[in-house]
């Protein structure tokens, strides 16, 4: 399973990025970081709490991030060298600050999203994201509640038919128009 953790970990991290990028060149969220209306708050290395505007956040986020996929001794790529044993919890903290990213987004940048037609990108993102995180209990269901209703409708009929008729095409334009209320 660390193998694994380790892989989905960075292809996650890399995914998110490029989304990112793409994303948040243009924020200019001058409020500090809130997610529907949830405080987010940096702790800088002596433990520090720093109230900062969302392109700020992202920032720290990415940066910290980036810093520990790339760390050897966080996630080896020699043969035979072990994880750390606090490998565990930098991958959970990750997925937690990849989380509050996603959601920001979300809350702040959809209809850009949309605008660039990129939405489908996002919601397959969010989508492997939330199934993958819920499979290794990695961010504390607490955590996501704010994105419950979305998560719903991206997840709960994956696969199945919106409108009955057994073409197997699935639910994402209902849920293109859920997100789209926000």
């Amino acid at each position: 399973m660390i193998y694994f953790d380790n892989v989905a970990a960075i292809d996650f991290y890399y995914l998110d990025t490029n989304l990112i990028r793409v994303e948040l060149r243009r924020c200019k969220c001058g409020n500090t970081f809130n997610s529907f209306h949830r405080q987010y708050y940096w702790y800088d290395e002596r433990g520090k709490k720093i109230k900062c505007t969302a392109p700020q956040y992202v920032d720290f986020v990415m940066s910290s991030v980036q810093k520990l996929v790339t760390d050897e001794d966080v996630f080896p790529t020699k043969y035979g060298k072990e994880f750390p044993n606090s490998f565990e919890s930098l991958v959970k903290k990750i997925c937690k600050y990849l989380f509050h990213v996603l959601a920001h987004i979300y809350s702040s940048h959809f209809k850009e999203t949309l605008a660039l037609e990129l939405h489908g990108h996002l919601n397959t993102l969010y989508t492997h994201f939330i199934l993958f995180i819920r499979e290794f209990n990695l961010v504390d269901p607490k955590e996501t509640t704010i994105m419950d209703d979305l998560t719903e409708v991206l997840c709960s009929s994956s696969g199945s038919s919106s409108n009955g008729s057994g073409n197997g095409s699935s639910n994402s334009a209902g849920a293109q128009n859920h997100v789209k209320e926000r």
